[in-house]
């Protein structure tokens, strides 16, 4: 004879109150693992703004006025002001013309270029077209490194101006500029 399964027996209520255990025991083990599924899921970001921050403190820090740039005291000053990114890169464009003015650089043209966004942080980046003396840029680039907010020059074309007579240099230069400023995301 074949041994017959044994079957467990109970009233309606019995299984009930079973799945009420088992559907309590389901949700406890879900709020364990709650928090460790969710810090998983947020690792990446998290890794992505320690190196966005890392980024900006070591160019920060390069530059010996802003070695306490980024304290929550003076942290308005180190990015740029605008309630939209048009408005913030608005703002930029306006920097960068006043610095060149300043300066002896005439601007000829000025490109926003598209941005990036992060966590909290966009990323204004432009391209400026501009002509001047060497000292004049020497200013103007000095000016745009070591000003408030933090501009970075990320890269730098230099042509001498036509019309120069043979075997002299030109003391006219046209020189195009990509620069790279940032603004608050709930500033911007």
């Amino acid at each position: 004879m074949m041994a017959r399964a044994a079957k467990i027996l109970l009233s309606k209520a019995g299984w009930r109150g079973l799945f009420v255990l088992l559907g309590g025991a389901i949700l406890l083990i879900a709020a364990a693992a709650a928090p460790f599924l969710w810090q998983a899921s947020l690792a990446s970001d998290i890794a992505d703004k320690q190196r966005f921050l890392t980024l900006l403190e070591a160019r920060a820090g390069s530059k010996p006025q802003f070695k306490d740039a980024l304290n929550h005291r003076t942290v308005d000053t180190v990015f740029i002001t605008g309630a939209t990114s048009g408005l913030a890169t608005a703002e930029l464009q306006r920097l960068l013309v006043d610095t060149a003015e300043k300066s002896g650089m005439v601007i000829e043209r000025t490109r926003p270029l598209p941005t990036e966004n992060g966590e909290g942080v966009v990323s204004l980046r432009m391209e400026v077209n501009t002509s001047g003396s060497i000292e004049a840029l020497r200013g103007y680039l000095h000016a745009l490194e070591t000003g408030a907010p933090l501009i970075f020059v990320d890269q730098v074309h230099i042509v001498t101006a036509q019309g120069a007579p043979e075997g002299e240099a030109s003391e006219h230069l046209s020189v195009r500029l990509e620069v790279e400023g940032f603004a608050w995301r709930g500033k911007a």
